[in-house]
């Protein structure tokens, strides 16, 4: 399974919370992201992406369709989160657009096996490979910020998951 963690882009502040929409900053990181992703995902992933409006938004920088799902929320856990990919059955690709420290949790579960406070920056991704026992058999293959995405010229495939080498 490929799994892919995005933290949705920066927000404008106000109340409440889960109405927040997103800044003009992190209009411009969600759409820097997701023209990465596009390039990287295949033609059919699971997007599984918080009620919360700026999670919304960041996934609509995608142009694709999208589940809507509690167990993505804010508050969740990340055997939530699991469970709704469908891990260890699914070898479906799947993207997350969630929240703080929520992703960051998930993070280290999947590395180290227990949840830790690991941060995870505005509009970046954490791509993980798990192919197998959990935090065993589990790769970072990178984590993509939209501050590197900046400096290149994307996307470097044709959007169909076939990578164009450099």
């Amino acid at each position: 399974m490929q799994l892919f963690l995005w933290r949705h882009a920066d927000a404008s502040p106000g109340t409440p919370d889960r109405e927040r929409p997103l800044s003009s900053e992190g209009q411009k990181e969600a759409a820097l992201t997701a023209r990465w992703l596009n390039a990287i995902l295949p033609a059919d992933p699971l997007i599984l992406v918080s009620p919360a409006l700026r999670t919304r938004q960041t996934a609509d920088a995608l142009g694709r369709r999208y589940e809507i799902h509690g167990s993505v929320a804010i508050g969740s856990s990340p055997e939530a989160i699991l469970s709704a990919a469908n891990w260890p059955a699914s070898e479906k690709t799947v993207l997350v657009v969630s929240h703080q420290p929520l992703l960051g949790y998930l993070a280290s579960f999947l590395l180290c096996g227990q949840p830790q406070a690991w941060d995870v920056e505005k509009s970046n991704v954490w791509w993980f490979d798990i192919s197998g026992k959990l935090h065993e058999e589990t790769r970072l293959k990178a984590v993509i910020s939209p501050l590197l995405l900046a400096d290149r010229p994307w996307p470097l495939s044709s959007g169909t998951g076939q990578h164009t080498p450099l």
